[in-house]
């Protein structure tokens, strides 16, 4: 299934800003994975620093390149909305820290399912 025009809120509370809107796009270089895009941008994605697989790797934006670390996978939780997301590397996107709140970094984490790697997405 095709994901556009998704909202995530991440390190700031929903201030609907255009800085908390991606969309997640089926990468044309993995079947069954996203690139997540910064909204109005046709080349920044989701990327994670250098491919590393240590925990706590920052998640940033960078230019497409489809290297695993810009692959993403969407997996349901038990809850309705709410998503794991792995990289092709398998780390898991996460609130580093478990902590939800504002100024808190999204990074790379060793999958685990808890809340701090469940995320909702909301269509637009």
């Amino acid at each position: 299934c095709s994901l556009y025009n998704y909202f995530i809120t991440f390190e700031y509370q929903n201030n609907t800003s255009g800085a908390q809107y991606f969309k997640f796009t089926e990468s044309t270089a993995s079947n069954n994975y996203y690139n997540v895009f910064k909204a109005n941008a046709t080349n920044m994605v989701w990327d994670t620093y250098y491919n590393r697989t240590t925990a706590n790797t920052n998640i940033q934006l960078y230019t497409l390149n489809n290297g695993n670390g810009q692959l993403f996978q969407l997996i349901e939780t038990n809850e309705d909305g709410y998503y794991y997301i792995r990289s092709a590397l398998g780390t898991c996107v996460d609130a580093y820290g478990g902590v939800a709140q504002n100024e808190v970094n999204i990074d790379a984490y060793f999958c685990n399912s808890t809340n701090a790697q469940k995320w909702k997405l909301i269509k637009i």
